[in-house]
């Protein structure tokens, strides 16, 4: 009898102990509370249900009730808008992770405006999560900081930061005030995002080529910088929880190398029309883009295209991603193929009802 007793409590013994490793495994597994700024955007989107399927707790900040009625259940709101640094005040309590996303891309602004969003709205943010002592900044910057003049080579994060256009400015500027926090960060320097709900001048450009009156720009051999949204959002996640070695970095988060003639014809291999037939001088589609905008202005209307798209369209931007690669574990997953595909189809599903 004494014998079994004492087996008896061997067992109660060993069920404790189960228990206790148990409640510790579950500690270890909770995620950290995140904010996201410019939660209700294209990537801000995208990233929200990601963080949200992998069990973080996410808030966002967002401007007004339209914004935050578009965002799923059971994420946290917070008003406030980044231009405002009073309005920010509390955003980013009891947050370990900021990401910030929300920022102006429309080259018709004007510097002011650009100034007041990417550039001082940045060093709002950073201000504000330095106040909280969160534990680390993910900053969404742009291949846009390196400008557009630059060929023969893919740049390389080290290569010489000369914007060329007043959105690259800006979004140089959000990197300085970043660089000279005191918050751990990371810089994603992202090419020319593209996916389903990227309308903005890819439905024109889907929508000329359709109706064969899009010509290949130049000579058409140019690198084109795409990156898709699902590897945009992939980048993210992976900077926002990576080791500490990935930290204080900038690092260029750009697709699978395609041409402007290979992006060209996959798309029009998709629509089912024929390919460009002839190559037009990049000085003449401006022109004809500057005389199209002005048309648009004067009947009130926001511009589809502007000489902006036809200049990312001629000029060859390669870029280095072994940084990204080797460091984060990051590299793009979307072939070219698969991704305009994807777009075409999307693109016939918005236009063909």
């Amino acid at each position: 009898m004494a014998r079994r007793k004492k087996k008896g409590r061997r067992k109660v013994k060993r069920k404790k102990v189960k228990k206790r490793a148990l409640k510790k495994s579950k500690r270890t597994k909770r995620k950290p509370r995140v904010l996201i700024t410019g939660a209700s955007g294209r990537v801000g989107t995208a990233l929200v249900k990601r963080l949200m399927k992998e069990g973080y707790r996410v808030r966002a900040l967002v401007r007004d009730t339209y914004s935050a009625d578009q965002l799923p259940s059971g994420i946290e709101i917070a008003f406030g808008d980044i231009t405002d640094l009073e309005g920010l005040r509390g955003c980013c309590e009891k947050v370990e992770v900021v990401y910030h996303l929300a920022a102006l891309i429309d080259y018709q602004a004007g510097w002011p405006r650009l100034y007041e969003v990417n550039s001082k709205g940045t060093v709002n943010v950073v201000t504000e999560a330095a106040r909280a002592k969160v534990k680390r900044l993910v900053y969404a910057s742009s291949i846009g900081v390196y400008g557009k003049g630059k060929q023969g080579r893919a740049l390389k994060e080290s290569d010489a930061l000369e914007p060329s256009d007043d959105y690259g400015r800006s979004k140089l500027d959000g990197e300085i005030a970043v660089w000279h926090s005191n918050l751990p960060f990371i810089a994603l320097r992202f090419g020319l995002v593209y996916g389903p709900g990227f309308d903005e001048a890819y439905m024109p450009l889907l929508k000329m080529l359709e109706k064969r009156r899009m010509p290949y720009v130049g000579h058409g051999q140019n690198i084109m910088p795409f990156v898709h949204v699902n590897d945009v959002v992939e980048a993210l996640v992976i900077a926002g929880s990576k080791n500490k070695e990935a930290l204080n970095h900038a690092y260029n988060i750009v697709g699978e190398r395609v041409t402007q003639k290979q992006a060209f014809n996959l798309a029009c291999r998709y629509l089912g029309v024929g390919r460009p037939l002839v190559h037009a001088s990049p000085a003449v589609l401006k022109s004809a883009v500057k005389m199209l905008n002005v048309v648009d202005r004067v009947m009130g209307r926001k511009p589809k295209l502007v000489p902006e798209y036809i200049e990312a369209l001629e000029v060859n931007r390669d870029f280095d991603t072994e940084k990204a690669r080797k460091v984060l574990g990051w590299k793009p997953k979307v072939e070219i193929k698969e991704g305009i595909q994807e777009m075409v189809e999307y693109y016939k599903s918005k236009t063909k009802g």
